[in-house]
């Protein structure tokens, strides 16, 4: 016979320190526990859009949800409906645990989060020809700033380790574990450089990338491609991107304007 070997993930032990949940059956654990054991079905009409198009008519929604329990105003508009659950689960899940973020020291969350970040990072891949546009940019004569809340030394390990190094005129992260402002990197950067930040567009992928453009003074760009939705992204106003192969077109268009 032979032994299977065990997997990294096999080997690893969690411990559950706090129960979540928004389903269809209810908005906390407790309420879809009770629903489950009393039989309540969460299957029933699509209500949240219009199905007549498709053939199916019936699915597991959450109705009647309400996260301003949780979430500011202005963090609902910004937020996709499927983060909000994600949101107002875990904070169910962080107070049944018992933990109070207010005793637990900081520096050691930083440290543990820091520590498992540089362990998992590698298993992250770039976008589709990132590489490939990075150069075709460089061709364009454009400079490029990499400004990232990473340690300094762990980005530039980084930007080796997927084969980018020279694709940038400078690599700006972070000098400790906990993570400073990237819009002071670039301020910083322009000041010390003579770059007007009205020249430069931030091309990032969330809500909080344009936040930081924004703080920077810089034009901006985003992805539909990374952490958040298209519809989600567009609340920004700023030009959303479907592809990173439109970047090219954008930053042509820019240089063309510049030109008249």
């Amino acid at each position: 016979m032979s032994r299977r070997k065990e997997t990294a993930m096999e080997k690893r032990r969690v411990v559950i320190t706090g129960l979540g949940a928004v389903t269809p059956l209810g908005h906390t654990a407790r309420e879809t526990w009770e629903a489950a054991k009393a039989g309540v079905c969460g299957i029933a009409p699509i209500t949240l859009y219009d199905h007549s198009a498709q053939k199916v008519s019936l699915a597991g929604e959450v109705k009647e949800f309400d996260p301003s329990g949780v979430l500011e105003k202005k963090e609902i508009r910004r937020m996709d409906r499927f983060a909000q659950f994600a949101v107002t689960a875990a904070a169910e899940a962080m107070a049944h645990s018992g933990l109070d973020l207010e005793r637990e020291s900081f520096s050691e969350l930083a440290v543990e989060w820091t520590q498992l970040y540089n362990r998992f990072y590698p298993s992250c891949g770039l976008f589709p020809k990132a590489a490939e546009i990075l150069k075709a940019v460089q061709g364009m004569g454009l400079r490029q700033l990499l400004v990232s809340a990473s340690q300094q030394q762990a980005l530039d390990r980084q930007v080796e380790e997927q084969g980018l190094t020279g694709c940038f005129e400078a690599q700006l992260g972070i000098s400790n574990i906990y993570a400073g402002s990237k819009a002071g990197l670039a301020q910083a950067y322009f000041q010390r450089q003579g770059i007007c930040p009205q020249e430069a567009v931030f091309l990032g992928d969330t809500l909080h990338d344009w936040q930081v453009a924004e703080e920077a003074g810089c034009l901006c760009a985003l992805l539909s491609q990374g952490h958040q939705s298209r519809s989600l992204l567009e609340t920004a106003g700023v030009p959303v991107l479907d592809r990173l192969e439109e970047v090219l077109s954008l930053l042509g268009e820019s240089q063309r304007g510049e030109r008249k």
